[in-house]
């Protein structure tokens, strides 16, 4: 397994691959024992499946780059890094304030960008664009 090109594994360098699983599952049947029985055994699932996935996921990911276009590698690894990296920043966003605060905030977010485009499609330039366009089609048809 090649640390450099999974994505699940891209932050544990491979030294400590197994010395993270292993207090993975020390730490998942903690809390089992402590009474959070479902967390507990979605921790020992993850540290049970990490290298099975991370084997699959490396040998999707070399066919997939082999039979792309060698101008669309670089493009296409940037998107996949960033779309790693939101997947994980929300895990940690979720992990320190909670489903409800995140939710709240994905709703304010999607407010604000809807009152974002609406201002910006009635701003003078872009409104003589599309007023333009549209006078056009009219006299057109």
């Amino acid at each position: 397994m090649n640390g450099i090109m999974n994505p699940l594994l891209i932050l544990v360098p491979m030294e400590y691959l197994g010395l993270m699983m292993a207090f993975m599952l020390v730490i998942g049947g903690m809390l089992i024992i402590m009474g959070a029985v479902v967390k507990g055994k979605v921790l020992i699932f993850t540290a049970i499946a990490i290298p099975f996935i991370s084997v699959i996921v490396q040998v999707l990911m070399n066919a997939f780059f082999a039979s792309l276009p060698e101008a669309l590698i670089m493009p296409v690894a940037w998107f996949i890094m960033f779309v790693a990296y939101a997947i994980g920043a929300m895990v940690v966003v979720r992990l320190l304030f909670g489903d409800k605060a995140v939710e709240h905030a994905k709703g304010q977010l999607l407010a604000d960008a809807v009152k974002w485009m609406l201002k910006l499609l009635f701003r003078w330039p872009v409104m003589l664009v599309w007023v333009g366009a549209l006078m056009f089609l009219a006299f057109k048809a």
